[in-house]
């Protein structure tokens, strides 16, 4: 969500897409964040420390290895609170050229892949 794609924003001197959305226009849904001339897809996700490789559903996957030809980066993070604080954490970058071939199904839970971060491409940030 919207405080990870604010504190990447923040965090990376860019800016949100704040363009109401319109089906027509892909400009309106496909980045979450603009840095330069860099577009981001910021997603959330759990990850147990240590892990080697992080989960999406299936229409996640989807939508994303739809418009990641548009895209340069996938920000994964995940946010928790401690009272009135906001807490960020960043857990991968990857080039989002890469997702397609880097994503695979998993074979132990039905409608959900899994991206391997153990690649030389991305940069594991936990």
């Amino acid at each position: 969500g919207i405080l990870l794609e604010h504190g990447a924003a923040l965090v990376l001197g860019g800016e949100v897409n704040t363009t109401a959305f319109d089906s027509t226009i892909e400009d309106t849904y496909i980045w979450d964040v603009k840095v330069g001339e860099n577009l981001f897809e910021i997603k959330r996700q759990k990850m147990d420390q240590g892990a080697r490789w992080y989960s999406f559903y299936l229409d996640n996957v989807k939508t994303f290895m739809k418009h990641c030809k548009e895209l340069d980066y996938l920000l994964v993070g995940d946010w928790s609170m401690t009272g009135n604080i906001v807490n960020v954490e960043w857990l991968l970058l990857a080039p989002a050229k890469t997702f397609r071939e880097n994503i695979k199904r998993s074979m132990y839970k039905d409608g959900q892949y899994y991206y391997n971060s153990i690649n030389n491409l991305c940069v594991r940030l936990k």
